[in-house]
């Protein structure tokens, strides 16, 4: 019993399979537990997308087994949920997470077969990126060039704001950050 952990990690990885099939009969049983699904929706004439994900899977997200549970549904089965994400029939085979607040949609199906782009994804879910980007729109690309003129904008601003030697400001003279909440100059950074 000293190693209940790993016996319980043995039992899970040979009893549960690391890609299991959503239905209407296990759904609740796969949901309950509110770990956000990884979602492959196939459509049912091209069964051999899933020998793919299932793969994908495997190389990249075995250690986020406790994290993320990858299932596959039939398309056409579930046309209800395509259906909340502007997608039908012809858009399949796509690739989804659902979090349970949202879902989120894999840009592109054909690059699950680029080497860490689902591994990214997931990432992102768990980083909060998905969501941020699904309420305010895809963060903006940073080059090396284009960070450098960001910091120097910021360092600039902030060596502007800052009071002089000489100044006589206090803590009443400044903004606060209860009345001015949306002057924030980090709140790219949450």
């Amino acid at each position: 019993m000293t190693n209940l952990y790993s016996t319980f990690s043995w039992i899970t990885n040979k009893c549960i399979p690391l890609v299991r099939e959503i239905t209407f009969q296990n759904g609740e049983e796969m949901t309950e537990v509110g770990i956000p699904l990884l979602i492959l929706f196939y459509h049912p004439d091209h069964p051999e997308v899933k020998e793919l994900f299932k793969g994908r899977v495997t190389d990249e997200l075995r250690d986020h087994r406790g994290s993320i549970t990858a299932v596959t549904a039939d398309g056409i089965l579930f046309a209800h949920p395509l259906h909340h994400l502007g997608k039908s029939k012809n858009d399949l085979p796509l690739v989804a997470i659902d979090s349970f607040r949202h879902m989120y949609v894999f840009p592109n199906f054909e690059d699950i077969k680029v080497p860490g782009k689902m591994k990214t994804f997931v990432d992102d879910l768990h980083s909060g990126k998905l969501h941020r980007e699904f309420h305010h729109g895809p963060d903006e690309p940073l080059n090396s060039n284009n960070s450098r003129e960001t910091l120097d904008q910021l360092m600039m601003a902030v060596h502007q704001r800052a009071p002089s030697e000489n100044s006589d400001l206090t803590a009443r003279d400044t903004p606060s950050c209860e009345t001015n909440s949306d002057l924030s100059a980090f709140s790219f950074l949450s």
